[in-house]
């Protein structure tokens, strides 16, 4: 019988954990949505300074040369990607956290579903298109380019896609674990 009290002694002085009230619930919701947002707005205001970069080297380069034809698959994947961005940013934006909780649920999850084939597919197309974009423009450089700039450009090809492309998986990958984890947590 002394177990017992003991245990019934325990459980009654154990730290009795507060309970969430819905505001405090609420404001953590706006707060994660706030800082979605945030990340999406940051990618599209680089996506888009990138993409006007190029779309400036495009404008003064002439038509019809390979420069041209690799500066607009260059320029078409960062417009892709920048589109993208702003479909999920404005999906997000979209979803109403003082909904039922129920409904709030299910547009999160089809939301980070979407999201998460997006993230895959949409990183990868325009990734490989803006790869293909510059090695289309690799004949010009080298009739172009002094030789030691055009070596330059090969050396950082050879190091440069590699580590970027490590990069780049490495922050999707990520991504996408953190989808899969708010996936899991809302089912």
């Amino acid at each position: 019988m002394n177990d017992f009290n003991d245990i019934q002694n325990i459980w009654q002085n154990q730290a009795r954990q507060p309970k969430v009230s819905a505001e405090e619930l609420n404001e953590k919701a706006k707060m994660q949505k706030l800082t979605a947002l945030k990340k999406y707005l940051y990618t599209i205001i680089i996506l888009t300074i990138v993409s006007a970069g190029i779309m400036v080297l495009w404008w003064l380069t002439p038509l019809g040369n390979a420069v041209s034809a690799g500066l607009s698959i260059m320029f078409s994947a960062l417009i892709v990607r920048i589109g993208f961005e702003l479909y999920s940013y404005n999906k997000m934006k979209a979803i109403d956290i003082s909904a039922e909780t129920e409904l709030y649920h299910q547009k999160l999850k089809a939301y980070y579903r979407q999201r998460r084939i997006f993230v895959t597919v949409v990183t990868f197309v325009s990734v490989l298109l803006y790869i293909v974009g510059f090695l289309i423009m690799l004949p010009v450089f080298k009739a172009t380019l002094p030789q030691w700039f055009y070596i330059y450009i090969l050396v950082f090809l050879i190091i440069g896609i590699p580590v970027s492309a490590y990069l780049l998986i490495r922050h999707a990958r990520r991504e996408l674990s953190e989808l899969r984890r708010v996936l899991s947590l809302l089912d």
